[in-house]
């Protein structure tokens, strides 16, 4: 049997010697760190050796007194047990949902492997592990054990990676990683770094039966003896942040060190374009595969599963290219010749964001282009797809598909992978109904509806329809402000969500680097305010927006199209409940999930109170009462007409699948009941969600028929009222632009 040809990319010439040597910044870190880590374990080995002394002292002390004796014992167990948690977790990867490669069955890509190592003077990966992400890693496990025999590091491939890149990139890729394999002296480094954070992590933020034990006293005495103990804790957790801030300050800068050497290997074997192309496209391939995963949840409502992710990926790459009218989104420019090619620059300043550098694992994407282009080394392409490395590829997707759905989906074991075609047909249908016309600058994207009392806007068309005049006149108005005014508001939307998640990270610098300006957490709370009171008005605005586009097309539907006017109401009708439930399954959520942080995350300060106790009980009974009452309302609704979905589908049986959890016990709060409802309120949520952008993007398309009819009428009966539509009137300021002074609309539903 003819022994299969590996592909693998010629690799550059002319590569100088030295390139991948480590700089004498990363020789500095290296020796920052070790001293950092030097000084850690002799603070850490007193502090547990003192801890030992104090209790045998207290043991031992016979002459120095019993309240000595007793005292000593007591804040020598208290240091010791505080100082030993965490020294045995682990930070092995998710087994759920990575896959194993064998030579057996890989044998072109561990050849591949073999190869690049050889070329990298890397040593060979333990094994070679895949997972459905976008990602690639050195995994180094690091277990206590680890101090003393050293782990043995893996390569870990996500297929994702694979599905976008070319194969000169995937070599640039799995080159870098094999730099961090090469880096021998660093990965030593590097495990001990881990466990030494892993460990004063824990003692910083782990709270557990220790704190539970000091927070609960219920005599006085017990109450006194937790606050001495709470605050000698308290001391200790701020040593050890301080020494935590150190450690880390000191090894993200080697963090960042060795991605550079580590890209400097890539560009030794790939030249310096292939790894820059490839981070480039690192954040297309996510999203795309976020998209993916998005659309397939879908078809798992619908007991659709597909046998290969990664077609889906490719086509919501397509999808998302197509809706951002940008067909070259997420590749990086076309090389040309040497010298062009050295001074292109596919990183700009500022796109990664306004963590400062100096708290980065990695350095920010136009610092790593300009060292793995400081020395311009340019390689040959090799456009094939990185997938030919892999033997039988269809199999190996298959087998992370099923591994992706049982995971994510929790889908039966004996479920069946069907043709991903059928899958795609599916998703291209919701596609329609949710794709919005670009008229609307995404308007209707993430936001619900609120045109007003629904019932006194279908009173007020029937009595006092508008005549053909007005309503062109008002339709020419109604999209004229909408771009800029979506523009403004998804950008403060933008920066409200960035500077929220912000505040609420605890772990979050001090400081960080905001539209080219420094901002604290004070300064934050002062712009999110802003923010607030800017965002109510567009709200407001966006409110008489909705009021106008219903009163157009639905003056519309009743003057010419009594089955569309029928359709329109029913629709509007749907969309207002199913946006209450959506409004009201948010709220529960929040409560629950503060709920469950309140009582199994957060130490309290307070001992647990029969009351305290017996309120939390009825915040979690009453979001399990909420959500059967409203699927008991929902039994007698159907789901519209929509795609993918039998007419006359009952709303209840759609929302949620199960029966209802059981009610909770008196005696007692259980953390897997309150798990479990979560996770009926999430799938509630989700499915109530699909319905809310479905049916919105079916009454949009009615609204469209029904304006491009009236056009088409006009065209040919009132060629001048219709020619007119196209001319902006600047007599006629609606809103105040969609009244005549003379118009007679109550004033209440246009300011409502």
């Amino acid at each position: 049997m003819a022994k299969r040809e590996i592909p693998y990319p010629p690799s550059p010439e002319d590569v100088p010697e030295g390139l991948t040597l480590p700089s004498p910044a990363y020789v500095m870190q290296m020796i920052m760190l070790m001293g950092s880590l030097i000084i850690f374990v002799i603070l850490y080995i007193g502090l547990v050796l003192g801890s030992l002394w104090l209790c045998y002292f207290g043991v031992t002390g016979i002459n120095e007194g019993w309240f000595l004796q007793v005292l000593a014992v007591g804040f020598g167990l208290l240091s010791f047990f505080y100082l030993v948690r965490g020294f045995f977790a682990s930070n092995d990867q998710d087994k759920d949902i990575i896959v194993e490669l064998k030579e057996a069955d890989q044998p072109v890509l561990f050849a591949f492997i073999r190869k690049l190592c050889q070329e990298t003077k890397s040593p060979i990966p333990s094994k070679v592990v895949v997972t459905p992400n976008v990602n690639a890693a050195m995994v180094n496990p690091t277990r206590f054990i680890n101090l003393i025999v050293p782990s043995k590091p893996y390569l870990l491939v996500g297929l994702g990676l694979v599905n976008a890149l070319n194969l000169s990139e995937f070599k640039a890729v799995l080159a870098h990683e094999f730099g961090h394999f090469a880096q021998k002296k660093a990965m030593g480094i590097n495990a001990y770094t881990r466990l030494s954070l892993q460990i004063i992590e824990d003692l910083i933020y782990r709270r557990d039966w220790l704190d539970r034990l000091l927070h609960n006293p219920e005599s006085p005495l017990g109450q006194a003896v937790a606050g001495v103990c709470k605050a000698y804790l308290w001391l200790m957790r701020n040593l050890m942040y301080g020494l935590y801030r150190c450690v880390t300050f000191i090894g993200l800068g080697m963090s960042r060190q060795q991605e550079f050497n580590a890209d400097l290997v890539a560009v030794s074997v790939a030249g310096s374009d292939a790894i820059v192309h490839a981070l480039f496209k690192l954040n297309f391939a996510t999203a795309a595969l976020n998209q993916a995963y998005t659309e397939l949840q879908l078809a798992v409502d619908h007991k659709l599963y597909s046998a290969d992710l990664y077609a889906h990926m490719t086509k919501a790459g397509e999808f998302i290219r197509r809706t951002l009218k940008d067909p070259t989104l997420g590749e990086p420019p076309a090389l040309k010749r040497r010298q062009s090619s050295k001074r292109l620059r596919v990183f700009r300043t500022g796109d990664d964001g306004g963590i400062p550098e100096m708290w980065s694992t990695h350095p920010a994407n136009y610092l790593r282009e300009e060292n793995a282009k400081g020395y311009y080394i340019p390689g040959p392409v090799d456009d094939r797809s990185a997938w030919i490395v892999f033997t039988e590829p269809d199999t190996l997707k298959a087998r992370m598909s099923k591994r992706f759905y049982r995971h994510a989906f929790k889908i039966p074991k004996d479920a069946e992978l069907q043709d991903p075609d059928v899958i795609q047909q599916f998703i291209d249908e919701e596609r329609r109904e949710q794709t919005y016309d670009a008229r609307y600058h995404k308007a209707y994207d993430d936001r619900r509806i609120d045109p007003g009392d629904l019932a006194e806007l279908v009173q007020l068309v029937s009595k006092e329809p508008w005549e053909d005049e007005r309503l062109a006149r008002v339709y020419s108005k109604l999209y004229a402000e909408l771009e800029d005014r979506m523009q403004d508001r998804n950008a403060r939307v933008r920066d409200y969500d960035w500077l929220d998640s912000y505040q609420r990270d605890e772990k979050a610098p001090a400081m960080v680097r905001f539209k080219n300006k420094d901002v604290t957490k004070k300064d934050t709370k002062k712009l999110l305010k802003k923010l607030d009171e800017q965002l109510k008005e567009d709200y407001e605005w966006l409110s008489s927006f909705d009021r106008r586009v219903f009163l157009v097309h639905a003056n519309l539907a009743h003057k010419y199209d009594s089955d569309a006017w029928d359709e329109m109401i029913q629709r509007y009708r749907f969309q207002i409940g199913i946006q209450r439930i959506n409004l009201e399954l948010d709220s529960q959520l929040h409560l629950v999930e503060a709920g469950y942080q309140e009582l199994f995350e957060k130490p309290r300060q307070e001992p647990i109170t029969q009351d305290y106790f017996e309120s939390m009980a009825s915040l979690f009974k009453a979001a399990r009462k909420t959500l059967k009452t409203m699927l008991k309302d929902c039994q007698e609704i159907e789901v519209p007409v929509l795609a993918n979905f039998a007419p006359g589908t009952p709303l209840a049986s759609f929302l949620l699948t199960t029966p209802i959890i059981k009610e909770m016990k008196e005696l007692s709060i259980d953390g897997k009941w309150i798990a479990k409802l979560h996770g009926q309120l999430r799938e509630v949520r989700g499915r109530a969600g699909r319905l809310h952008f479905k049916n919105l993007g079916t009454i949009l398309a009615l609204q469209e028929r029904l304006i491009k009819e009236f056009m088409e009428r006009m065209s040919t009966e009132m060629p001048l009222v219709a020619e007119a539509v196209r001319v902006k009137d600047e007599e006629d300021d609606i809103p105040e632009a969609i009244l005549d002074e003379d118009d007679d609309i109550p004033e209440a539903i246009l300011e409502e």
